[in-house]
């Protein structure tokens, strides 16, 4: 259910960022409130579910929040909210059909994961489903059958 729960949300999220474009609010902004808004609420979860932060945190480990801070979460929001100023809801909700695809290779290249059969076959349906989407590629093929 959280899993259905998500994936709507994320597809109602484009939906309604769209009213962005109308304000002429800049993309910087936008997801700046997001991700302010999204600490401010998460902060007391947090501290509810795994307590007190421990005073003895490495230098290293904040570092590693700080960097998935900044080019995990801010920056991949600015560049959301800047496509789908861009390029509409159903062009930026296409780029999740991508994260797969990035994570088996990612996982693959520095995890060493070994790639089986099924996750080109999974590969190769994705890629299939967005040349659906697109259609330019369907359209050539109709175009050069007739």
């Amino acid at each position: 259910m959280a899993i259905t729960a998500a994936t709507l949300s994320y597809a109602f999220a484009g939906v309604y960022g769209r009213r962005f474009k109308k304000m002429a609010i800049n993309p910087i902004i936008i997801a700046a409130g997001q991700v302010s808004a999204s600490t401010l609420l998460l902060i007391p979860i947090a501290l509810t579910v795994d307590g007190a932060i421990d005073a003895a945190i490495s230098l290293q480990t904040w570092a590693a929040v700080v960097g998935l801070a900044v080019f995990s979460t801010a920056i991949a929001y600015v560049l959301y909210f800047k496509i789908l100023n861009l390029a509409g809801a159903t062009n930026v909700l296409l780029v999740t059909l991508s994260v797969p695809v990035s994570a088996i290779l990612l996982g693959s290249v520095f995890l060493n994961k070994p790639l089986e059969v099924i996750h080109f076959v999974g590969i190769s349906l994705i890629e299939l489903g967005l040349s659906a989407i697109d259609g330019r590629l369907w359209m050539r093929v109709k175009s050069a059958r007739y």
